[in-house]
């Protein structure tokens, strides 16, 4: 933490995390209803850090050209909340007619994360453009691939196989698709603030049973790879490995329990620290 408090002391840091469900506390095991972007603001602000924070993370509306309308629409912190506190409702009472939500979660996590969220009136993109030092916690695309690959689930055998060969045929179309999202994102983020910081978050297999998040390892580390070959056209831009996050994940669920969250924490920090290092020592050299 030592070079990260250099780097930002007596300064004003605007730190936002979004938007996929990775940053959503809900699981039953996280009473304290922390995610890995509370983690982080808290290990900033112990340390004297003058920050600033919001968890746009949402479990209902979470897709990336969904965070390219929320920027630009500049919602305030109120009414993004008000607005995200529905869609997450919305998907853990089951009632969306396309899906259904099956996994166990803690029944205050509605009624008390969204409670009292402070700095209500900050508009989020006014407040990225004009902040000295604006960080952007980044953890998106894998929504977007599931939302390109969905199927009927009513459909009968023969369908399935079907849509089976479909899909296998068009992944590699959905990936790219996927990649380009993800590369527009971080250019609209980017384009808000030239001191603009993002950490972008690898993905790890978000699928319900531990044998098939170790088989799947193989495309999650080819992805990961596609993912830093994006990302390394951006100077200001960082990758943040998570893959060990599939052996912390909640019983019986995809998401990462307190422990994994701790873990994401910790990477996003040891990450920060070390662009805040070079930095320190660049401004040295000038």
């Amino acid at each position: 933490m030592e070079n990260i408090i250099n780097f930002y002391k007596d300064k004003e840091v605007f730190m936002v995390g979004a938007l996929d469900s990775l940053g959503v506390p809900y699981t039953l095991d996280n009473t304290e209803m922390k995610s890995y972007i509370e983690l982080v603001a808290d290990a900033l602000s112990q340390h004297g850090i003058h920050l600033t924070y919001f968890n746009m993370s949402s479990l209902g509306r979470n897709k990336t050209w969904e965070l390219q309308r929320i920027l630009k629409h500049d919602y305030s912190i109120g009414e993004y909340n008000r607005w995200n506190q529905y869609a997450s409702l919305y998907v853990i009472s089951g009632q969306r007619e396309e899906e259904s939500w099956p996994f166990p979660t803690n029944p205050n996590f509605v009624e008390e994360f969204y409670k009292d969220i402070p700095h209500s009136d900050i508009r989020i993109t006014t407040q990225l453009q004009t902040i000295e030092n604006p960080i952007f916690l980044y953890s998106c695309g894998g929504m977007n691939i599931r939302q390109y690959l969905k199927v009927n689930s009513e459909m009968d055998f023969e369908d399935v196989k079907v849509c089976f060969k479909e899909v296998v045929f068009r992944a590699f179309h959905h990936i790219r698709q996927t990649k380009q999202d993800i590369r527009n994102v971080i250019e609209d983020i980017l384009s808000l603030n030239p001191n603009m910081e993002i950490y972008v978050l690898g993905v790890y297999a978000m699928l319900d049973e531990q044998i098939f998040r170790d088989l799947a390892f193989p495309f999650v580390f080819w992805y990961n790879a596609e993912l830093k070959k994006i990302i390394s056209s951006y100077e200001n831009v960082h990758y943040i490995d998570i893959v060990k996050v599939k052996d912390m994940v909640a019983k019986k669920d995809m998401h990462p329990t307190l422990e994994g969250q701790k873990y994401i924490a910790k990477q996003l920090i040891k990450k920060m620290d070390d662009v805040c290092f070079k930095k320190n020592n660049s401004f040295k050299v000038e």
